[in-house]
């Protein structure tokens, strides 16, 4: 898991560069916009996605090109243009800058199955430990379902806090609530352990329900900001339900 570790905090040049911030100030937490910021409602386009309330929803096509290889850059610029909707501030040149990743799984459903994030810090430190990652998260596009196991470091323990727009959280732990009121996707459908769900807006913040199980979230109809505090990220410790998922 060396990829993951390589991004465990910003670069000098960019932690210096997060005192200039971008702010859309027609932006909402909710993830609506002034008429001028969004394509008209209704718009059907050919380019891979559809305008639902203003709100650009992807599928595959989009990410994707005719010999099916994973296109990052697309799969930025879509954050993007959910930051700017959101009013979510990030300093100059975050677009391009390595530590801000994504994550395709290597499943071909970016769309439905994937996200993108920016792990601020990631320290373990003699006395102490503490992690803090922000989330992203496209319309109804949901983390590959994962687990966090001990390796030489505890088992990681989460707290998520919802930033922008809302999300479904997903586990294995709590009331039996199927069927879920959105569908976990397709190409996750063979190996989920998933039964109890609660959707949480912006201000909400839940935790991991047990150590070591299985949960994952979805971004809600305008994409979801969340971000997550924990305790120190052992990448050798990540687990996903579906075994063909890899982090790249």
């Amino acid at each position: 898991m060396e990829h993951i570790n390589r991004r465990t905090m910003l670069s000098a040049t960019a932690a210096a560069a997060a005192s200039t911030l971008f702010i859309s100030d027609q932006a909402k937490a909710d993830g609506s916009c002034a008429a001028k910021q969004c394509p008209k409602k209704g718009t059907q386009m050919a380019d891979g996605y559809k305008i639902v309330d203003g709100v650009k929803v992807y599928d595959n096509s989009y990410f994707y090109d005719a010999d099916g290889k994973f296109l990052a850059g697309r799969a930025k610029d879509a954050y993007m243009e959910m930051f700017d909707r959101f009013g979510y501030p990030y300093p100059k040149g975050f677009r391009d800058n390595a530590e801000f990743w994504v994550l395709e799984g290597g499943i071909g459903d970016f769309a439905h199955v994937g996200m993108g994030g920016i792990i601020w810090l990631n320290r373990n430190e003699p006395g102490f430990s503490y992690f803090g990652h922000d989330i992203y998260l496209l319309p109804f596009q949901m983390i590959p379902e994962h687990s966090h196991h001990p390796t030489k470091y505890p088992a990681k323990m989460e707290s998520w806090h919802v930033r922008y727009g809302s999300i479904y959280n997903f586990a294995e732990v709590g009331e039996d609530n199927r069927p879920f009121p959105v569908p976990v996707p397709e190409s996750q459908q063979p190996f989920t352990h998933l039964k109890h769900y609660e959707e949480l807006h912006v201000g909400s913040i839940s935790h991991l329900a047990k150590l070591e199980s299985w949960h994952c979230m979805m971004g809600g109809p305008q994409g979801t900001i969340v971000t997550e505090y924990a305790n120190y990220h052992d990448g050798d410790g990540l687990r996903f339900a579906n075994p063909k998922v890899t982090f790249c």
